[in-house]
């Protein structure tokens, strides 16, 4: 069997492909090849892995972050589960719960990334180029900083070679 490398042209360590030689239905682009990356899931993905009124997204929810890996948590989705859990306590969801479960998120990741203000000025450059609020920017441009894959809430436009 030929590997995919050799069967598309492709050069270990290169970060493009040659997209002549692949197939597709959709016009030519360039496309940043994934040797290295990590997957951040973002607040409301966590929130609906224990929101028991929607089983079809919690169980969604959990296949994702199941399959993710290796998994990055950002401080800020870490702060804003707790926080966001508070909606969870009619159906039983209790604040000891979502420490907890922060705690358990926690474990399951590969790093930890902790909040910088060196990420602001990408943060209002991606505001500035994108229609998003703070804070996803803030969670891209935190992403972006760490050359992670996000995946995310909402399906992203487009940002270019991800720079902000």
């Amino acid at each position: 069997m030929i590997s995919r490398q050799k069967k598309y042209g492709l050069r270990p360590g290169s970060v493009f492909s040659n997209l002549q030689k692949l197939p597709s239905s959709g016009p030519k682009v360039l496309i940043l090849l994934a040797l290295n990356f990590m997957n951040a899931i973002d607040t409301n993905i966590w929130i609906y892995s224990h929101d028991t009124r929607d089983p079809a997204k919690q169980f969604a929810a959990q296949n994702l972050i199941a399959t993710l890996s290796p998994l990055a948590i950002l401080w800020q989705v870490g702060c804003e589960f707790v926080a966001a859990s508070r909606k969870l306590a009619p159906i039983g969801f209790t604040e000891s719960q979502a420490w907890s479960s922060l705690a358990k998120m926690q474990s399951m990741a590969n790093v930890l990334l902790l909040p910088s203000a060196q990420l602001w000025p990408a943060t209002e450059k991606l505001l500035k180029k994108h229609s998003l609020s703070f804070w996803d920017a803030l969670l891209v441009a935190a992403c972006i900083k760490e050359a992670l894959r996000s995946s995310i809430r909402k399906i992203w436009e487009p940002l270019g070679f991800w720079t902000a």
